[in-house]
């Protein structure tokens, strides 16, 4: 069914006109004076316009073609969107089949940083946009409360598209409170790796390519790119850049074995002797960390500014390849963009995806770069005051479909596949095999697919990317195979468990994470190692002051519990 019908069928017209064409003539011929005293056609007896399949024709007569529509214009609030770099809508093949196809024109709207700061100000406002990434926080329940959020669930059950997607056991995890507002951003059953560390390899082969196994070993690097290329230091250059927001989770994982870099954003991490959350602060692992990042500050190996940094000064920086080497919990994201803008696709390019690095021998435990899980990390919702919420899902349902998604994926059916196999996954054509991966990156492949199913999309790159000659193929897509995924962890445990009202739990979350963000700077900036541990322990005091023990309260309870039978992250009684 194409967008623009309602389920009874072609909704009454609202716009006044006369009839056109053959069928027009016929009936003026046959009619004519019956016309001439009813020229005022009655707006409810036309037939309706707007996307859609052609209008459906009675016996004997040759079907109406659609007429054309203003299209539907649904404006979007993506999480973080300022580091996302969006397109603009119809500026690619993509774009323009989803408005060919369903009528809609997506207007993304640029969030920043400030991301929850500006749902609530567009709220108050009364403008909250049609289409919102969230994450199932205090911010989602508060617009669930304040009934700002459409429920999709009689709509999921009716189209069916997502449904199959997803799966019944994650609809059940999608419900909040019995019902279900959100659909998933990112989904995977697998292991889906996306954090990790990438090398300038044209600065990496002039030093001699010396090993680059561990933390000693990257500072040893540094240091020496520092003596052999004393024309690298000071200036603009960097040699270790970290993601926007001082992002030092991968150093974190190196020196706790088992950790994941989710622990950082929440503040915890978990005592696998006592398998109960406490403070970050208070992890050895995080001790450790804090102290080498001091030694590589003193050493001037980082940004001045990565304390602040943004995500469009980290992006110039990597663009413009003025960078040794560089760590984020989001490499497969806006890093790998940024380096593909520097130095096109792969190696010879100038940038390689290494192995994460372990701080030393010592650490025991397999290094986690990153953490997947079927619930993804973001959802995706539709305004109760979008115009239309009815018609948006059924764009959001179809393109969670196989067919959509080898859409977003692959462009257009006929630009690079020609059908779906029984499968379900498309069937290349020369045109694939033939491009180049930055020509592909230009039709717009994957920059709108906000319901992604991964399971379905790594499965069909490996296995277009595998029947590609070897200068051709996307190298994003083999270091996420070979690398990334492999050092991949299921933290199916850890989604939503934190809190998602505003009460005293959210009130201490939010304090001590401000507490951690103006302590990291002290901490990391202090001329001597003693100073870095005293503001350390007085982070810690002042945490506990700030009540944190209520939001540990809230962790252990919501990890204890999180069997999924009735939905992750709702509200305790």
């Amino acid at each position: 069914m194409r967008f623009g019908k309602t389920d009874e069928g072609n909704p009454p017209n609202k716009r006044t006109g006369s009839l056109r064409g053959p069928v027009k003539a016929v009936l003026l011929v046959l009619c004519g004076v019956v016309l001439a005293l009813y020229a005022a056609v009655s707006p409810a007896a036309l037939p309706a316009r707007g996307g859609g399949a052609e209008l459906p024709a009675a016996d004997g007569e040759t079907a109406l073609p659609e007429s054309s529509e203003e299209p539907y214009r649904v404006s979007c609030l993506f999480h973080n969107s300022d580091s996302h770099r969006l397109r603009t809508w119809n500026g690619d093949s993509v774009s323009q089949e989803i408005s060919e196809r369903f009528g809609v024109e997506l207007e993304p709207v640029n969030s920043g940083i400030q991301y929850k700061s500006t749902v609530k100000l567009l709220v108050a406002s009364d403008s909250l946009p049609d289409i919102l990434e969230l994450q199932r926080d205090h911010v989602f329940s508060w617009l669930v409360r304040e009934r700002k959020l459409w429920n999709l669930g009689p709509s999921i059950q009716k189209y069916g598209g997502y449904a199959a997607m997803a799966g019944k056991d994650t609809l059940e995890l999608s419900r909040y409170n019995g019902s279900i507002y959100t659909l998933l951003n990112q989904s995977s059953t697998s292991p889906d790796g996306s954090g990790g560390w990438v090398i300038n390899e044209e600065i990496y082969r002039e030093m001699g390519s010396p090993p680059l196994r561990t933390l000693e070993d990257l500072e040893k690097y540094l240091s020496g790119l520092r003596g052999t290329m004393p024309g690298l230091s000071g200036g603009d250059f960097v040699h270790l850049q970290l993601d926007a927001a001082f992002d030092y989770s991968q150093l974190y994982v190196s020196f706790g074995g088992g950790r994941v870099p989710e622990y950082c954003e929440m503040n915890v991490w978990l005592d696998p002797e006592t398998d109960r959350f406490d403070f970050i602060g208070r992890d050895p692992a995080f001790r450790e960390t804090m102290l080498f990042l001091r030694r590589l500050y003193q050493q001037a190996a980082l940004s001045p500014g990565c304390f602040l940094e943004q995500g469009e000064q980290v992006y110039e920086t990597l663009a413009t390849g003025r960078f040794a080497v560089v760590c984020s919990a989001d490499v497969t994201g806006s890093i790998l963009d940024a380096l593909t803008e520097w130095g096109g696709e792969g190696s010879a390019q100038g940038y390689r995806v290494i192995e994460p690095l372990w701080a030393n021998s010592q650490v025991e435990g397999p290094v986690w770069s990153s953490g997947y899980s079927p619930m993804g990390k973001t959802e995706i919702a539709v305004s109760a005051g979008a115009a239309d919420p009815e018609r948006i899902y059924r764009m959001l349902d179809w393109l969670a479909s196989p067919e959509g998604q080898a859409l977003l994926e692959f462009g257009p059916q006929g630009l690079y596949w020609e059908e779906l196999d029984d499968g379900g996954m498309p069937v290349f054509n020369r045109a694939w095999y033939a491009a180049a991966p930055e020509e592909r990156e230009e039709k717009g492949l994957s920059a709108w697919n906000i319901v992604k199913n991964l399971d379905f999309v790594n499965r069909a790159r490996l296995a277009g990317n595998a029947q590609l000659p070897e200068a051709r193929k996307d190298r994003k897509t083999v270091w996420k195979a070979e690398v990334l995924d492999r050092h991949s962890c299921d933290i199916s445990r850890l989604q939503n468990i934190s809190p998602t009202c505003d009460g005293l739990e959210n009130t201490a979350k939010i304090l001590c994470g401000q507490l951690v963000e103006s302590y990291l700077p002290r901490i990391v900036g202090a001329k001597e190692e003693s100073e870095a541990l005293y503001y350390l322990t007085e982070l810690n005091h002042q945490v506990d002051q700030a009540g944190f023990q209520f939001v540990l309260s809230h962790y252990n309870w919501q990890y204890a519990n999180s069997s999924g039978e009735s939905g992750i992250g709702e509200e305790r009684e």
